[in-house]
């Protein structure tokens, strides 16, 4: 109840109701997005319009919002049905947005409006399956220029030189289960039998294949920690003649395996080969 006083008396206020009638926007827009999106890859999107209504429109205009870019479709007058396919990568992801949305946004102009008239159609949400940065490097020296590697520098032929590999995965937005990191050792690189990892059991080599595996059971999401899930491991090359002068592989079919837990999606990088060209090394062999 409603009520308002005046001097000593107090006075009830009517409820007052008025039905406007509505009349649909004169455009239909509708979006097609896939079931599955992922960060920083890219989707087809298609969106459809439609004339639904007498109003006399002009300059039409319909976008699509929540991708990198904004797309603008400007349709002639009287609208006649149609559709347009877009190639469009959704925003990033973060720790607390996992989700990508696209909206259709149609704007025009009536005689009546005096500017622009925006009408937004119906958004599209997707789970959004996380990004995930692999890389991975050699180094003879640390970075403070202390030598972690042992033999000639530049390798000799015949004579072992053994370098230490960093493999890092962060950038995941999304919790993922069992991410695995694999790769191969070529013929004339050995394994160590040293090594560090952040997590995890450990790297683990097999000698009959020459491939090394590093598993984990989980990875939390790292963007929101700041954590990077890190691997590092020694290896020794013996190069032949003909490899001198040259830049040798010490680890081949770098790739990553994993699953995201948000979207049920698997994940997979791969990596070039990690070579001896270790431009950024600087240090004093002793």
């Amino acid at each position: 109840m409603i009520f308002f006083v005046f001097g000593s008396e107090r006075f009830i206020q009517d409820v007052l109701t008025e039905t406007v009638a509505t009349v649909p926007p004169p455009i239909d827009i509708t979006l097609d997005v896939p079931e599955q999106l992922a960060a920083g890859r890219s989707n087809e999107v298609t969106v459809r319009w439609s004339d639904q209504s007498d109003l006399a429109i002009t300059a039409p205009i319909i976008r699509i919002e929540g991708a990198t870019t904004t797309p603008e479709i400007r349709l002639d007058t009287p609208v006649v049905a149609g559709e347009r396919t877009f190639t469009l990568t959704p925003r990033s992801g973060s720790g607390t947005e996992r989700s990508a949305t696209y909206t259709p946004v149609v704007t025009f102009q009536t005689d009546s409006s005096g500017g622009d008239v925006t009408v937004q159609g119906s958004s599209i949400t997707r789970k959004l399956t996380t990004s995930a940065s692999l890389s991975g490097f050699a180094r003879y020296f640390s970075s403070a220029g202390d030598q972690l590697g042992r033999g000639p520098l530049p390798p000799r032929a015949g004579e072992p030189t053994t370098y230490w590999i960093f493999l890092n995965l962060r950038g995941t937005f999304n919790d993922l289960s069992y991410p695995t990191i694999t790769a191969t050792l070529p013929a004339n690189v050995q394994w160590a039998d040293k090594q560090s990892v952040t997590m995890g059991s450990g790297v683990q080599y097999d000698t009959a294949t020459r491939r090394i595996t590093w598993a984990l059971d989980a990875l939390p999401a790292t963007v929101a920690s700041g954590r990077t899930a890190a691997a590092s491991f020694a290896v020794t090359i013996i190069p032949n003649a003909s490899q001198i002068g040259s830049t040798g592989a010490l680890l081949t079919n770098v790739r990553l395996q994993a699953t995201d837990t948000w979207t049920n999606q698997s994940i997979s990088r791969t990596l070039a080969p990690i070579t001896t060209a270790i431009e950024e090394d600087a240090g004093r062999i002793r």
